[in-house]
């Protein structure tokens, strides 16, 4: 049988499960589904979840191959997350100094210019700041890298809804209104991605333009880019925006894709971005 034929008839049983999972474990995967591509079969695969940075993160493999090797690759990719979580200490707001901190605080102050304030790890004047809406995604991007060094192939890690697809994958969106609907079903190919929205939380996004919380009920931001880095920043830039702002801003920016649900429902939908019928 073709691949993709497979594909289409297996992934929409994928976003079905998400009703029958409880209230907690749908904050947990946030506002992405995973429903992996067809084309291996399930004995193949190894996953492993662990508790970290406020959520639990998944590391799977496809295609596991020759899997005490595998196990190992998936520890180290762990080991190496766990580091960073601790150096990265956006909780407190308290950093340590290292060549990995620099390397968000450099991309973050990057990101600040690209959207002209609208993502800001800066607070008080600078005098704090405040690496939650970026540093999940670098430590997942890193925790990739450990698995490409490794060999693999095809893996994704999905740290409560920051991920890095490596591989092919169909993603389900949730719906904002309807927290157990999916609204939109993405392809993604070696993208990082990443969703913002109030639903689950509340108002936790704060516009650094104004230094207040963004209220806006029923809104999500979903992006696409090429590291979960870029994507975890830019869904908090767009998010804090308004959706046409957004979308022209994702159009200059090279690799990056959007999709977005504004407060009554309506959506917007970046040019490149490859959508799946659910």
């Amino acid at each position: 049988m073709r691949t993709d034929v497979i594909a289409r008839r297996e992934a929409p049983n994928e976003f079905r499960r998400l009703a029958q999972i409880p209230p907690i474990m749908q904050f947990l995967i946030a506002a992405l589904v995973l429903a992996p591509l067809a084309g291996c079969a399930e004995n193949t695969r190894l996953a492993k979840n662990i508790p970290l940075m406020d959520t639990f993160v998944r590391v799977e493999l496809r295609d596991a191959g020759n899997r005490k090797l595998a196990v190992g690759a998936i520890d180290e990719a762990i080991n190496r997350m766990r580091k960073l979580a601790t150096q990265l200490d956006y909780k407190s707001g308290k950093c340590q100094e290292t060549a990995d901190t620099r390397k968000v605080l450099n991309e973050a102050a990057r990101l600040k210019e690209m959207t002209e304030g609208a993502f800001d790890v800066n607070f008080e004047g600078g005098s704090e700041i405040d690496l939650g809406g970026i540093a999940k995604g670098f430590i997942v991007d890193e925790g990739i890298l450990v698995l490409k060094k490794h060999g693999i192939r095809e893996a994704i890690i999905n740290a409560g809804g920051d991920m890095y697809c490596m591989g092919k994958y169909r993603i389900g969106v949730r719906d904002p209104g309807r927290r157990r609907k999916i609204i939109a079903v993405l392809l993604a190919r070696d993208k990082g991605i990443a969703t913002s929205a109030d639903y689950e939380r509340g108002a936790h996004i704060i516009d650094p333009r104004k230094g207040q919380a963004v209220i806006k009920p029923g809104k999500s931001v979903t992006v696409t880019a090429e590291t979960c880095m870029r994507a975890d920043a830019l869904a908090t830039a767009l998010y804090v925006m308004e959706p046409r702002e957004g979308l022209s801003l994702i159009e200059t920016i090279t690799g990056a894709e959007c999709f977005i649900v504004d407060e009554n429902g309506k959506t917007y939908v970046s040019g490149g971005l490859r959508l799946e019928e659910k």
